[in-house]
């Protein structure tokens, strides 16, 4: 992804909302290259939530996120949740 958030690759993908693969609640964008990588993710995150960004040769090529963000309000995760 670029810097604005736009997925460098012509690769990229929205996350589908279909398939087992990866839940309905996992948002963000990634390279369809690294939909095993998104998919474990979701498979291995539990409750209360986490976000992923993975940067491969200057380029945002994951960002994803899924589950709550601050428990004390049940603030989910989303594209404008500060990170660390």
């Amino acid at each position: 992804m670029s810097k604005s958030g736009t997925p460098a690759s012509d690769e990229a993908d929205r996350i589908p909302r279909s398939g087992a693969e990866i839940p309905s609640d996992v948002g963000g964008v990634f390279d369809a290259r690294f939909r095993p990588v998104v998919a474990t993710f979701a498979a291995t995150v539990a409750e209360p939530g986490a976000a992923l960004s993975i940067w491969h040769r200057g380029a945002e090529v994951v960002n994803v996120w899924r589950g709550v963000a601050d428990a004390r309000d049940g603030r989910t995760w989303d594209e404008r949740t500060p990170r660390g």
